[in-house]
């Protein structure tokens, strides 16, 4: 009989912010990317990026990333965060691009703790010298996503929509956030319908992770599901 063995591993998202950043540039606040690095017994390993941040020294990134834990195996890694100077670049090699920019400083932390942590962890930034940033702060926090991914298929229609515009008709902005194991939310989708007294989106698909009447929000809407299916 073959032997069973569980998999002691979980699919993950990272998700970055900063405070109190430094500011590079003579006049206006610094232009912030974090980069997600794997610590190995080769060096550093790029895992992904977040996207980049203009003129702002409290940057809270959109951009998550995936990671494996590994519940039996000690995982550590760095995050990097950046001023970029130029845009040039950046889509075309990133390996590359990421090097011409100023470094401002870094955190190193373990998978397992920021995984444990139910708010994540928020860790004094290190200069590249080795010298602490004293105010500056990186905050990383994990969302373990579930084992079965629930894709559903939604459509979204505003009712009784209070009129704020003096001319005309209002331009309408839905939000659609995924609810977090601590009763938060963060964003998946972001949708706008122009001068409409009754708006509405096109049946959409969006992963959730979980059943869908628990783990979405439409904000100042009625979402109407169409039915939900099993993603790879």
């Amino acid at each position: 009989m073959a032997e069973f063995k569980a998999d002691l591993s979980r699919m993950v998202e990272l998700s970055f912010s900063c405070k109190d950043v430094p500011s590079k540039d003579v006049l206006s606040k610094s232009d912030c990317i974090a980069v997600l690095y794997e610590q190995t017994d080769t060096g550093l390993q790029l895992v992904g990026h977040t996207e980049y941040i203009m003129n702002n020294n409290n940057p809270v990134f959109k951009t998550r990333i995936r990671v494996k834990y590994m519940f039996e195996r000690e995982q550590s890694f760095r995050v990097s965060v950046y001023d970029v100077d130029e845009e040039k670049g950046y889509e075309d090699n990133f390996s590359n691009w990421i090097t011409r920019q100023e470094f401002i400083g870094y955190i190193d932390f373990k998978l397992a703790r920021v995984v444990t942590s139910r708010s994540g962890i928020e860790t004094i930034m290190t200069k590249p010298s080795g010298e602490l940033r004293s105010a500056a702060k990186i905050h990383v926090r994990a969302d373990v996503l579930a084992e079965a991914n629930i894709v559903a298929q939604a459509e979204v229609i505003g009712r009784n929509w209070k009129k704020d515009s003096f001319f005309g008709k209002d331009d309408l902005q839905f939000t659609i956030s995924r609810k977090r194991p601590d009763g938060s939310y963060f964003v998946v989708r972001v949708a706008s319908r122009l001068q409409d007294p009754r708006p509405s989106l096109p049946s959409f698909r969006v992963l959730v992770g979980y059943p869908v009447e628990r783990a979405t929000r439409c904000r100042d809407c009625h979402p109407r599901l169409l039915g939900q299916e099993q993603g790879s």
